[in-house]
């Protein structure tokens, strides 16, 4: 059972990043633990539910950018991502693959997303939307590729250093899973991300990151400024 469940939760995880939903009162707390919150949807268009988690870091936009636009280093922090790499990048979209390693006897998966992001000038919000693109590139031999996926980062400015992470997901894991077995623990795989997700932000890596984005006026600086 514990082989089943790890199937089932790594397909929750397949990140990364355009949803509009219709509100926070279709959605059902599945998982409110060490900060970060999970919910699920169903939806009349798939059997398999979506998924949203929350959380709010204190840390700087700019490192929480740095450590989403970081694609190689997914492994390290999206639940049973094994292999990530950019194929593309131009501006604020990039073109990666992503790889996900299964227990047996489910085949491992792929998928090739597109992403993009933009950043709202007045209240420095940034949204990141990501859709899967299943014939960017030619498939692999023994591996099911992805074909349904779309997801969503949204990084809002709370004050005093804290941003507010919105994360949701909607994703077909294809091949032989029943949609009842994914939907039966699918909260661990976006709770597990999440949490790693701030456990490396903390990291020197990310630390002093390149500015890509504009922080939010803080009340130190104005204070500064006058002095």
């Amino acid at each position: 059972m514990r082989n089943w469940r790890c199937i089932v939760f790594l397909f929750s995880a397949l990140l990364l990043h355009a949803f509009s939903y219709a509100g926070k009162n279709d959605w059902r707390l599945e998982r409110n633990k060490e900060g970060v919150k999970v919910y699920t949807r169903a939806v009349s268009s798939s059997s398999i539910n979506e998924l949203r988690a929350e959380m709010t870091v204190h840390a700087s936009l700019n490192s929480i950018m740095a450590l989403l636009r970081d694609v190689p280093a997914f492994k390290e922090w999206v639940y049973h991502c094994k292999e990530s790499h950019e194929l593309k990048r131009n501006g604020n979209e990039v073109y990666y693959y992503q790889y996900t390693s299964v227990p047996f006897p489910i085949s491992d998966r792929d998928l090739i997303i597109h992403s993009n992001w933009r950043q709202d000038p007045l209240t420095k919000a940034i949204y990141i939307n990501g859709e899967g693109v299943p014939n960017y590139v030619p498939q692999k031999s023994g591996v099911v590729r992805i074909e349904k996926f779309k997801s969503s980062w949204n990084l809002i400015p709370k004050g005093n250093g804290d941003v507010y992470i919105e994360y949701e997901i909607s994703v077909d894991p294809a091949g032989w899973v029943p949609a009842w077995l994914v939907n039966l623990s699918a909260v661990e795989g976006p709770f597990e991300t999440c949490k790693s997700l701030k456990n490396i932000l903390n990291t020197a890596k990310y630390s002093n990151p390149v500015k890509v984005v504009k922080e939010p006026f803080m009340r130190s600086d104005f204070h500064m400024k006058r002095k």
